[in-house]
């Protein structure tokens, strides 16, 4: 086992963009936030009170010097991981804690360092290169058996339950169908069957169909899939699937400066959506809503959400 951090050998000019890509995505969050968020969600308990210099300045030093442990380079698939854990979680946790109402001065420190304390465990942990340990070949076939023979039984079980209310829809249908199957489920453990199914079982079937270059695997992999979709009708669900064969393509190529260019890709996608609405409002309401709201934004309010819950229930 060693220790190999993501920016090892980067060079000083690379440390200044992945320091300028984040300091100019927290700037376009807190745009979106102060234009968006807070004045449209209100009601969605997302607050807005004018910070003081000192509060965000210590959030933009939170969000920028941090990036320095980022990888620019993807190597592996923690790398991925990191990166999205930075955007979609860190970075709007420390904007909103910082603008929120809720928060007095000295709970937004707490939170705020807490944050950037989490963020180095994870880069730590990410940085150990364990052993590849040696499957020997009927290793890795008895393993690809249980993992087909659990994926199409649970599966199967499903479609024999719900297989009246089975249906492949549009994101516009989602909740319809959604509807259906919240009525015909009497079970609640049918619930956490299909989250096993397509949350565990699936990308593990997908994950090792491709690693070993089975396409039968991925195959079987993806129709189970689309029945949990078929049953549940998760978005989510419906949009993993190229994510990971993204994630692997990306990871086999070992792509250069990727970890750059995703945070101006973020930043990018977020400005966007908000220029969008704010010249079509009603075109790009929809659109805006789910980049700056549920993709950033919540993930922020939850932060602060359950920083104040715990403050007020230690126990």
């Amino acid at each position: 086992m060693r220790i190999e951090l993501p920016n090892s050998g980067r060079r000083t000019s690379t440390h200044l963009k992945m320091m300028a890509a984040s300091l100019a995505n927290a700037i376009v969050f807190h745009w979106a936030y102060v234009t968006f968020v807070a004045p449209e969600w209100e009601f969605f308990r997302f607050t807005y009170a004018t910070p003081s210099l000192e509060r965000i300045l210590l959030a933009y030093i939170g969000v920028v010097f941090p990036s320095l442990l980022l990888p620019s380079d993807i190597d592996r698939p923690s790398h991925l991981v990191l990166l999205a854990i930075y955007l979609v979680i860190y970075v709007p946790s420390q904007i909103v804690c910082a603008l929120s109402a809720n928060l007095a001065n000295g709970d937004f420190v707490r939170v705020s360092l807490a944050l950037i304390c989490a963020l180095v465990l994870l880069v730590a942990s990410a940085s150990f290169r364990w052993p590849k340990p040696r499957i020997k070949a009927s290793s890795a076939s008895a393993f690809a058996i249980f993992l087909v023979t659990v994926t199409v039984g649970i599966t199967a079980y499903l479609a024999m339950m719900f297989h009246t209310q089975m249906q492949l829809v549009s994101f516009s249908d989602v909740y319809a169908q959604r509807s259906a199957f919240d009525t015909a489920n009497t079970n609640g453990a049918n619930g956490y069957l299909i989250t096993w199914l397509t949350c565990v079982m699936v990308p593990a079937l997908i994950a090792f169909g491709l690693s070993r270059h089975r396409k039968m695997l991925v195959v079987i992999a993806i129709g189970c899939q689309l029945v949990g979709y078929a049953i549940g009708a998760a978005k989510a669900v419906a949009l993993a699937t190229p994510i990971y064969f993204a994630v692997y393509y990306l990871v086999q190529r070992r792509t250069r400066r990727l970890g750059l260019a995703a945070i101006w890709a973020a930043t990018g996608l977020l400005g966007g959506s908000v220029l969008f609405w704010t010249f079509m409002p009603d075109a790009g309401r929809v659109l805006c809503t789910i980049v700056s709201v549920r993709l950033f934004g919540i993930p922020g309010l939850l932060t602060e959400a359950y920083y104040r819950f715990f403050a007020s229930n230690p126990w």
